[in-house]
């Protein structure tokens, strides 16, 4: 039987990353046995670009209209800028990271693009953190391995491992069918059947019981992530969390009922941006002081 165009390039590009831990499989009994134990890649000779000293000197957030560069993205001023579509990256370094006295942890779930309009790759390249990126579309595989040093899940995540679902990518768009916040049908000619795994299982597996920030947007499936972590095994500082008028309530009375606390970012407008905190919501751990890590 022929394989599909997508199914054939989707496994080139999952060999050429050379993952052994991790088997994308239909057989939902694989994906929890093809875990072994690891720990994050280690940063020997970090060293961070140049445009990084003056971000973090003159801290400007994204603005679209400014034009992007291999340096990041500068304005008229030509002061580089950095690079969260709402800008959770600016918020949360300038009100909180920046005061942190060692490299943190970040989990991005999904990454996506490993620069455009990424809410990590600033605590990555700048802040010499580790991190993990989840990402099911093949499109961006390349890219995260070559520009970014974290830790690279090439699938999707989800409440249970081992759960098939239906993942359609059209582009840079992607997402799970059955949650898809948009029209799942502008993804439904290019489906692929995904076994996901669950944060839980990539943190053990990772040896990761404490995360400093979890970006979580992943199209309305928000909340099946937060039932796959095992809130008694590991702490997690901050979540920035997308959500929508479907996800915004449930998502919330979730993480309430776990101790954390929103952010009212929307009181400080990011770049006259006054709804942040209505669309990318900021929540913080209970006993963790906000613009005090350490």
């Amino acid at each position: 039987m022929k394989k599909s165009p997508l199914r054939s390039k989707r496994g080139i590009a999952l060999l050429s990353l050379c993952i052994s831990w991790f088997i994308l499989s239909k057989n939902t009994s694989q994906s929890q046995s093809s875990v072994t134990r690891g720990s994050l890649p280690i940063r020997h000779g970090w060293k961070a670009p140049d445009f990084c000293s003056t971000l973090r000197k003159q801290p400007q957030p994204y603005d679209p209209k400014c034009r992007s560069t291999k340096s990041g993205t500068l304005c008229n001023n030509s002061l580089p800028q950095f690079f969260s579509q709402d800008g959770e990256d600016y918020y949360l370094y300038t009100r909180h990271f920046a005061r942190m006295k060692r490299p943190g942890i970040y989990v991005d779930v999904a990454a996506n693009d490993p620069v455009l309009i990424s809410n990590t790759y600033f605590l990555d390249e700048c802040l010499g953190w580790q991190g993990i990126c989840a990402e099911a579309n093949p499109k961006y595989f390349k890219p995260l391995q070559s520009k970014r040093s974290c830790q690279l899940i090439p699938t999707c995540i989800s409440d249970v491992d081992g759960n098939e679902v239906q993942f359609g990518m059209r582009g840079a768009s992607g997402g799970i069918l059955e949650t898809y916040k948009g029209d799942p049908g502008v993804l439904e000619n290019a489906t692929e059947t995904l076994a996901c795994t669950t944060l839980e299982t990539v943190l053990r597996r990772l040896s990761v019981s404490h995360v400093d920030y979890l970006s979580l947007d992943v199209e309305g499936h928000e909340l099946h992530v937060l039932m796959g972590i095992e809130w008694g095994q590991v702490t997690i500082d901050i979540i920035s969390v997308e959500l929508n008028s479907n996800t915004r309530k449930p998502v919330h009375t979730f993480l309430i009922e776990r101790g954390y606390h929103m952010l009212s970012t929307g009181t400080e407008p990011v770049n006259d941006m006054e709804t942040f905190s209505m669309n990318d919501p900021v929540y913080v751990r209970h006993g963790l002081v906000f613009g005090r890590p350490e």
